[in-house]
């Protein structure tokens, strides 16, 4: 039934989004919430707890096509900047396809093999299936590695020690202070709304972290001394309520 003029207001349409995990499912299920966030701009902020399903460490799988039957495949998570890099890039002299280029005088069709980002660890196994298949199709492949090598993926701050990082903090603001390292990985990998959800932060809506949140929070340790050092904002908070000896 249509609601009446009035009706939505930021505390109803965020009690919706709580229950989903993700902006489709939100979508699909509560359509007019949904649309009076979104034609407000509030979809970020109702939507802070959603896990982002497009990060950058997810990966396009992506081939440069010659017509003398040579071709370079590889991965990334940008395409627009791969393309750039490998053609147009100060550095450009470095690429397998911008040597082929300058030896043939030929351009390459650039093609995504993937419609979407997909998992690297899937992403990985995928280019070495479709090396092999036009391998065995007569091109001859102009990587320099057998495929399914992940770049960066050997990195300082890996998803698990982001958050476990983050946690020890209760602002984005002290966690950019006193953990840079994480704080510009999660940046860079598109993370930094997801480990950050249990900071305070003005513009979260105020329903976030209702009574029965800050109870299943503490279920994550076995002392106060824990919950302090990993989720602050919890701990501290559950002692302004009073609930925190219960």
């Amino acid at each position: 039934m249509r609601k009446p003029k009035g009706y939505w207001t930021i505390e109803k349409v965020g009690e919706l989004a709580i229950n989903c995990v993700s902006r489709t499912e939100f979508f699909e299920k509560y359509n007019a919430a949904y649309s009076w966030a979104q034609k407000r701009n509030l979809l970020d902020v109702v939507c802070a707890h959603m896990k982002n399903k497009n990060r950058k460490i997810d990966r396009y799988i992506y081939v440069f096509e010659f017509n003398d039957k040579h071709v370079y495949i590889g991965l990334t998570w940008n395409y627009n900047k791969r393309i750039y890099s490998h053609l147009k890039h100060k550095k450009k002299k470095n690429s397998a396809v911008y040597k082929h280029i300058k030896k043939t005088k030929l351009l390459p069709k650039f093609k995504l093999l993937t419609k979407e980002k997909i998992d690297e660890k899937i992403a990985a196994k995928l280019e070495t299936m479709f090396i092999k298949t036009y391998r065995k199709n007569g091109w001859v492949i102009l990587n320099k590695t057998k495929g399914g090598q992940l770049g960066g993926n050997n990195r300082k701050w890996d998803d698990k020690k982001i958050k476990k990082e983050a946690l020890k903090y209760q602002t984005k603001k002290e966690f950019k202070e006193k953990a840079s390292g994480a704080y510009q990985a999660a940046l860079r990998y598109n993370l930094i709304d997801e480990v950050c959800s249990h900071m305070f932060n003005k513009k979260k809506p105020p329903f976030y972290w209702t009574e029965e949140k800050l109870i299943e929070e503490t279920k994550k340790y076995n002392r106060k001394s824990e919950l302090k050092k990993h989720s602050q904002y919890v701990y501290h908070r559950l002692r302004e309520l009073k609930y925190l000896n219960k």
